[in-house]
């Protein structure tokens, strides 16, 4: 499913694929 960004509140999962996406989780 394809979420618009910004729209509504970000869930945790949400959240955590984004901050991958910024390099900022311990996954990188």
């Amino acid at each position: 499913p394809v979420r618009d960004r910004g729209t509504g509140r970000p869930t945790k999962r949400d959240r955590r694929e984004m901050e991958r996406l910024q390099g900022r989780s311990p996954e990188s």
